[in-house]
């Protein structure tokens, strides 16, 4: 069969000549599936019916229209010069499908960025857990009160694999614990388990890539220096502002409850 794409509608009476000289019109076809199918199937876009030759167009094994719930879909298989994989998703509601193709769309990019980066680490909260040591031992070692900068530091990088813990239905003050007293013999790889019990990461394949935790904790302390910044915060609800604008002449009013206000510098 001969399929013709365009990024256009196609006027009916034009799809109704197409159809039957054997030519399937597909029309609306988005401008990322369509520079797709141009490289897959070797063909090259043109933007006139009148400069369209033989020379621009691409082939396939096979093509197919099927209708997939109440969407219809047309299949190109086997492309001659890209293997292309496509993941049909389902779910019981819009909501799902979309939060499933959130999730997939997650897992390939991380995937995509170990492969750019070639580095990883044991996951599990074990490079946070490790950091947090380092930083408390440091903290000793400064003699003013910057010391207390690196100690909420730590403190904070603990949070990690204290919520794993607790995720996993496990009292996170033992398995913390536990988790330093292995770190300090020696097994900076060990973090919380699937299990919710200090394991080995490594072992287990738990691991992220390096650049998704270099930039979750750039984000977290971006964060942190932003609403350390906030000098106040003002409320103001609907009776506060009826309030306010009997009495005019009184500012001395401090409204509370509705929308918060920072105020910072």
């Amino acid at each position: 069969a001969t399929v013709l794409c365009c990024q256009k509608a196609i006027d009916d009476t034009v799809q109704t000549a197409l159809a039957q000289n054997g030519v399937v019109p597909i029309e609306r076809t988005r401008r990322d599936e369509f520079d797709v199918i141009a490289r897959a199937t070797g063909s090259t876009p043109v933007t006139s019916a009148e400069d369209l030759t033989m020379a621009d167009t691409g082939t396939v094994d096979s093509v197919q229209w099927r209708t997939v719930g109440t969407t219809d879909t047309v299949w190109l298989r086997g492309c001659p010069n890209e293997e292309r994989v496509s993941l049909l998703l389902r779910g019981g509601t819009p909501h799902v499908a979309d939060e499933t193709r959130r999730i997939i769309t997650n897992c390939i990019d991380v995937t995509r960025v170990s492969l750019d980066n070639g580095m990883l680490l044991p996951g599990g909260g074990a490079v946070p857990t490790a950091l947090s040591m380092y930083l408390s031992s440091s903290a000793r070692e400064i003699p003013d009160r910057s010391q207390l900068v690196f100690d909420g530091f730590a403190s904070a990088l603990e949070a990690v694999p204290r919520t794993l813990a607790e995720n996993a239905g496990t009292n996170p003050l033992d398995v913390l614990s536990t988790l330093k007293q292995r770190h300090d013999a020696g097994t900076p790889t060990v973090g919380v388990g699937p299990d919710g019990r200090p394991s080995e990461m490594v072992e287990l394949g738990v691991l992220e890539p390096s650049t998704v935790f270099k930039t979750a904790l750039q984000r977290a302390v971006t964060v942190a220096t932003m609403i350390l910044r906030v000098d106040d915060i003002m409320r103001v609800g609907a009776d506060d502002a009826v309030e306010a604008g009997h009495d005019s002449h009184d500012h001395s009013q401090v409204a509370t409850g509705g929308y918060p206000w920072a105020v910072g510098h």
